[in-house]
């Protein structure tokens, strides 16, 4: 549909189309990564897609007076967090008011794509019923336009290690972890780090940080969570020394007892490295782990805990600032924020 007025408008030009399916959050960053380094400022991203679809026949009918005002609110909203970039909270306001926006996907996929810097501008809004005046059943639509200086803001390219690792990989780090804590329980002795040197691949021999944590099987309560932000050691020497301090040194609970061993899940979250931002508004739950540093005290949270507890950014950075044991606001002005994203598997998924 959209061939014709890039035809129109571009002459001559080269087109690479993408057909974009449903994707989780892994995928979505994965497509978002590799498609910004095959773009530069030579190139028009072209992203096509209804807005909300009313009608029975759709799955979608909320509102019974003022429909089309109700509706549009609703696309308001979802545009509202297009234009500021915020992947994130564009997906919440679909999952929490249902709107019928077809091309989620795609629209998701861009937002990860560009740069928190960029802006979105809205264009014009109509629905297909605003010359008939029958709002039981019509579609919405949403003409927004925008520039990025790719330049200033380069793809975030991953290298093999940071992009993902093989389910053998997975397995053997999650091996590694419960055996380090099978061997304390066993002999009271804490096992070598580098005790697996010899079974690893190269690269789990590549230093990076991460977090082991320990989850309850039943209702997957946290039962210990201990980790290392920085990239001190080997990834599988990170792992081992780490599933010991979880299970054994968290402040937060007694030690894990040798009756608790096959009741605990083990989850592993391999850590890209950490950058500052200088605005929390460029933080994206979901995606960022997160620390934040005032008057001497810090805290952080990994990606997945958000999601978890359902919490929007605000109230994410609210929880961060009690952690580090400031006030509930403080994390809205003096704070220092940086943020790094999670390769997380653990043994549910992953065995």
């Amino acid at each position: 549909m959209q061939y014709p007025l890039l035809q129109y408008a571009l002459k001559d030009f080269f087109l690479v189309p993408f057909i974009v399916g449903e994707m989780d959050r892994a995928a979505r960053t994965e497509a978002a990564n590799a498609l910004r380094q095959i773009i530069d400022s030579e190139t028009l991203l072209v992203v096509s897609s209804d807005f909300t679809h009313y009608g029975r026949d759709f799955g979608y009918t909320p509102y019974n007076d003022n429909v089309r005002s109700a509706v549009q609110a609703v696309d308001f909203k979802a545009a509202e967090k297009i234009t500021h970039v915020d992947c994130e909270g564009f997906l919440n306001v679909l999952d929490t008011t249902g709107a019928t926006i077809c091309g989620r996907d795609p629209i998701a996929v861009m937002l990860a794509m560009l740069p928190a810097d960029a802006r979105i501008t809205p264009l014009h809004y109509e629905t297909s019923s605003d010359e008939s005046g029958d709002y039981s059943r019509f579609v919405c639509y949403m003409c927004m336009a925008g520039t990025v200086n790719w330049e200033s803001a380069p793809p975030q390219k991953t290298t093999p290690s940071e992009a993902y690792f093989t389910d053998d990989e997975k397995r053997t780090l999650l091996r590694f972890a419960r055996a380090a804590i099978q061997y304390t329980l066993e002999t009271g002795k804490k096992l070598r780090a580098d005790h697996f040197e010899h079974e690893t691949t190269p690269r789990l021999q590549q230093p990076m940080g991460c977090f082991v944590t320990l989850n309850k099987t039943t209702d997957r309560t946290l039962r210990g969570c201990i980790g290392e932000i920085a990239a001190r050691q080997p990834l599988f020497q990170a792992v081992t020394a780490l599933a010991g301090h979880a299970a054994f040194s968290d402040p937060r609970f007694p030690k894990l007892r040798e009756e608790e061993f096959n009741t605990v899940t083990i989850e592993i979250s391999a850590l890209t490295p950490e950058r500052t931002v200088d605005n929390w508004k460029d933080i994206v739950i979901g995606q960022h782990g997160i620390t934040v540093s005032k008057y001497g005290r810090s805290a952080v949270f990994l990606p997945q805990v958000a999601p978890e507890q359902g919490w929007t950014r605000e109230q994410t950075l609210t929880q961060l600032a009690l952690k580090a044991g400031l006030k509930p606001d403080d994390w809205r002005q003096g704070a220092q924020f940086t943020v790094f994203e999670a390769f997380v598997f653990n043994e549910t998924d992953t065995i």
